[in-house]
């Protein structure tokens, strides 16, 4: 599903320094308790297995070829991917820049994501519900 939304609004006084932007989202609840639970946290630290964590279940197995395979990364959250892009332009209709970078909290880089060991991460990600034949 694809949806743009555009949004205009005018500043009443000129801003110095940076601009952070916040929105919320209605009738997408990525904060139901068993919807934050589905996820498999040792896969997320980049530690695959053939099992999964008993939170991702509905998001968990594919079968391939006839083999039972363990989703990666597994669950809900996995799922179901929100994408966003964002662009500002100024009154004359000129794009504003913006930093899409330093984003995430270093906390959650250092400690809590990492990728699997592997040079092709297309070989790890690869398994969907949608790949079930």
């Amino acid at each position: 599903m694809n949806c743009t939304c555009e949004l205009q609004f005018a500043l009443s006084e000129e801003i110095e320094g940076n601009v952070y932007i916040y929105y919320g989202l209605t009738n997408f609840y990525q904060n139901h308790r068993r919807y934050v639970k589905s996820r498999d946290d040792l896969q997320l630290l980049g530690q695959l297995s053939s099992t999964v964590s008993i939170d991702c279940e509905d998001y968990d197995y594919a079968i391939v070829d006839g083999v039972k395979k363990a989703i990666a990364p597994c669950g809900a959250i996995a799922n179901s991917l929100f994408s966003d892009s964002f662009k500002i332009f100024n009154d004359k209709k000129k794009e504003v820049p913006v930093l899409r970078t330093g984003i995430a909290w270093p906390s959650d880089k250092a400690v809590k994501f990492h990728n699997p060991p592997g040079p092709d991460l297309k070989e790890v990600f690869y398994l969907s519900l949608e790949d079930e034949i």
